[in-house]
C-alpha cells in the first residue's frame, strides 16, 4: 500500500512538471516582441531596423537584443526555477547577448507588431488607372466648360450685334415711316390735284340722259338730236340755241338696244353751258334729266351728300352742292362718318 502511494505521487509530480513545461513554452511563444527592463521613470527603449528585424537599444546606446532574438528565446524550465542572480548569467542561445532586466520593478510587455497586409500590385494599378480615368474625365469636363464659355461669349457678341442691328432697323423703320407718311401726304395731295384737274376739264360738260337713240347713229346725228332737244324739250330760245357751239358731242357707254345711251356734250363756252343747265328745270316731270359731268370719285361723294342736300331744301335752308362739297347756310357739311 505504501508503494502504491509512492508511485501515485511520482505520477502526479511528473504531470505537474509537464503542465508547467507546457505553460512555460506557451508563454515564451506568446511573449512580446520587446521586453523593457528599465525604470518606470525612463521611456521605452528606442528600436531601429526594418519591420521584420528591429533592434532594441539600452539607455547608454548598447544593443540589448533584436526582435528575432527575443522571439527565439526558449527558456529552460529548469532555469525558470533558478534564482535572479543565476538568470542574470543566463545567455541567449545562438550567441545572442544577455538580457539585463531590472528585477526590482514590474517588467513592461508590448504586443507584437504584425506586418500590415499589402494589397496586390494589380489592385494598386487598377486603383491608379481608375484615378487617372477620373482625371481624364475632369479634363474632358474642363474642355467642355471652356467650349461652352467660348460659345456663350460668341452668343453674347451675336446678341450685342443683333441689338445694334435692331436699333438700326428701328431707326430705319422710323425714317421709313416718316418717309412713307410724307409720300402718302404727297400722293393724297397729288390725287386731289389730279381730281381737281379732271374736274376742271369737265367743268364745261353736260350729260343728257334718256334721249332717244337712232339705229346706227353717227356723231353728226347725235349733235343735231341734241340741238332739237335743247330747243323743244328744254324750252331754250331758237336763236340762242342756234348760237350755241359745241366742241364735241358723243354717246357714252356700251351699245344696248334696250336702253338709250347718255349724251356727253362739251360746250365751247362755259356761259352757254350755264344757260342750258338753267333750263333743266323745264324737264321736271319728264323722263329726261341733265347734270354736270364729274370724275367717278366726285360722283360717289355727291351721292353721299345728296340726301343731306335734299333735306336742307325741305327745311328751307340755303344749300349749295359744289362739285364734291355741300354748303348749308354758308357752312361746309360733312357726312357723319367723316366728321372725325
Amino acid at each position: 500500500m505504501a508503494n502504491i502511494t509512492k508511485v501515485q505521487s511520482v505520477i502526479d509530480s511528473n504531470k505537474r512538471r509537464r503542465s508547467d513545461r507546457s505553460s512555460t513554452e506557451t508563454e515564451c511563444e506568446l511573449s512580446p516582441k520587446r521586453i523593457n527592463m528599465y525604470d518606470q521613470q525612463s521611456t521605452s527603449p528606442p528600436s531601429i531596423g526594418s519591420a521584420n528585424q528591429q533592434v532594441t537599444l539600452g539607455s547608454t546606446g548598447e544593443i540589448i537584443a533584436t526582435s528575432s532574438e527575443i522571439l527565439n528565446v526558449r527558456p529552460d524550465p529548469v532555469q525558470i526555477q533558478q534564482s535572479p542572480n543565476q538568470i542574470m548569467n543566463m545567455q541567449i542561445r545562438d550567441g545572442a547577448p544577455a538580457l539585463s532586466p531590472n528585477f526590482h520593478q514590474q517588467p513592461q510587455f508590448f504586443l507584437p507588431q504584425f506586418p500590415v497586409p499589402v494589397p496586390p500590385v494589380q489592385n494598386i494599378l487598377a486603383d491608379i488607372h481608375n484615378k487617372l480615368s477620373k482625371l481624364n474625365c475632369l479634363d474632358d469636363i474642363l474642355a467642355k466648360l471652356s467650349n461652352l464659355e467660348t460659345r456663350f461669349s460668341n452668343m453674347e457678341k451675336n446678341v450685342h450685334n443683333l441689338a445694334e442691328e435692331v436699333a438700326k432697323c428701328k431707326n430705319n423703320s422710323e425714317t421709313l415711316e416718316d418717309t412713307t407718311n410724307t409720300i402718302r401726304t404727297e400722293l393724297t395731295k397729288t390725287k386731289d390735284e389730279l381730281l381737281e384737274l379732271q374736274t376742271r376739264t369737265m367743268r364745261d360738260n353736260l350729260v343728257f340722259f334718256n334721249i332717244p337713240e337712232k339705229q346706227n347713229e353717227k356723231p353728226e346725228d347725235t349733235e343735231q338730236i341734241l340741238y332739237e332737244f335743247i330747243e323743244h324739250d328744254m324750252k331754250v330760245d331758237s336763236e340762242l340755241t342756234k348760237s350755241i357751239s359745241f366742241e364735241r358731242v358723243h354717246r357714252s357707254g356700251p351699245v344696248d338696244r334696250q336702253k338709250n345711251r347718255k349724251i356727253v356734250a362739251k360746250f365751247s363756252f362755259h356761259k352757254e353751258r350755264e344757260i342750258v343747265r338753267s333750263h333743266s328745270k323745264n324737264l321736271k316731270g319728264t323722263n329726261f334729266f341733265v347734270r354736270e359731268q364729274f370724275p367717278t370719285e366726285v360722283i360717289e361723294a355727291r351721292k353721299k351728300l345728296y340726301p343731306a342736300f335734299q333735306q336742307a331744301k325741305k327745311n328751307n335752308q340755303r344749300a349749295n352742292l359744289v362739285v364734291n362739297k355741300l354748303y348749308i347756310d354758308g357752312k361746309e357739311f360733312k357726312p357723319p362718318n367723316e366728321t372725325h
